[in-house]
């Protein structure tokens, strides 16, 4: 982020675990039933004492309660260090847990400013505003975009009003 010229306001998400863990719930529960198949079927070949069903349901089961707590956890920490800087002509964010990146995209190169909110954000008051690049044909999510996806912002509606300002 350049010093020389301020920023006019600043985007910092807000972490909801509700909306985190229904968003990764079918993500957690693939990941505990590959698990507890997967350990069903190798504590058949070493357990005899313990039924391989069981095994693999116990496994299963404790993955599905523990994992979700990791990425809980992971999400959190990324939320807290994730920053949007909006100026005249640009937005600025950084984000990362580990290493810290530090992206620009210019005004000039965006093509649209969407808002989509859920059901379940509309419930806690954030929604999602997407800046869609110039020259892009893939998809319209947060997923696999090639231009911003700002998610989990309180006020989206008035941020949303105000990127739409600035560039348009």
């Amino acid at each position: 982020m350049q010093d020389s010229e301020s920023f006019i306001f600043k985007i910092k998400p807000e972490f909801n675990e509700k909306i985190i863990f229904l968003r990764l719930l079918p993500f957690h529960l693939f990941i505990s039933l590959w698990i507890a198949f997967f350990s069903a079927i190798v504590g058949h070949k070493i357990t005899e004492k313990i039924p391989s069903l069981y095994l693999g349901i116990g496994i299963g089961l404790t993955i599905f309660i523990l994992f979700p707590i990791v990425t809980l956890s992971y999400c959190k920490k990324n939320y807290s260090k994730a920053e949007y800087f909006v100026f005249k002509d640009r937005i600025e964010y950084k984000n990362g847990m580990f290493n810290f990146r530090t992206k620009k995209i210019l005004f000039k190169n965006i093509a649209e400013v969407e808002l989509k909110i859920n059901g379940f954000q509309n419930r806690m008051e954030l929604g999602n505003v997407l800046l869609v690049r110039k020259n892009n044909n893939s998809k319209k999510s947060c997923k696999k975009f090639n231009g911003l996806c700002i998610r989990d912002i309180p006020n989206s509606i008035l941020i949303y009003k105000k990127l739409s300002e600035l560039m348009f």
